[in-house]
């Protein structure tokens, strides 16, 4: 019975080619770990643009940082269940036949996740940079 809710599972997930990149982006938040991913994307976002804009000191800005890769580790982790899930369906499936197209959907499923996360992350990443050297240009005296 578990055998089969998993191989259903990857199957539902191997989704069509032809699916266009925004309805396989809202798809990716009905997963915990998607939603995960969205909503610490956009709090990250948010906290950048309020350091930004209240003028932080730069060394403030720059600790920021560090947070900045949180929803890529979230998503890694929705990653490798989506492949562990996948590779163990493979493993117990002695009489079901599975295609490569079928793993291949599974694990375009599991790396979509870290797509998302990085698209949600590249513009936090250039607020902060923003901020942070025009931060260390005011603080030196040069026009930014």
């Amino acid at each position: 019975m578990l055998h089969h809710m998993l191989v259903s599972t990857i199957l539902a997930a191997a989704e069509p080619v032809q699916e266009s990149f925004f309805s396989r982006a809202i798809g990716t938040l009905n997963s915990v770990s998607g939603l995960l991913v969205f909503l610490t994307g956009v709090l990250l976002f948010a906290g950048a643009c309020y350091l930004v804009a209240t003028k932080q000191r730069p060394a403030v800005i720059a600790s920021y940082l560090v947070l900045l890769p949180l929803p890529i580790l979230i998503s890694l982790c929705g990653f490798l269940k989506g492949i562990i899930a996948s590779l163990s369906v493979v493993a117990t499936s002695a009489n079901v036949t599975l295609t490569t197209a079928d793993i291949a959907a599974g694990v375009g499923v599991s790396l979509f996740s870290i797509f998302v996360a990085v698209i949600i992350s590249i513009p936090t990443y250039f607020v902060v940079a923003w901020g942070l050297l025009r931060r260390t240009y005011s603080a030196q005296g040069l026009s930014a």
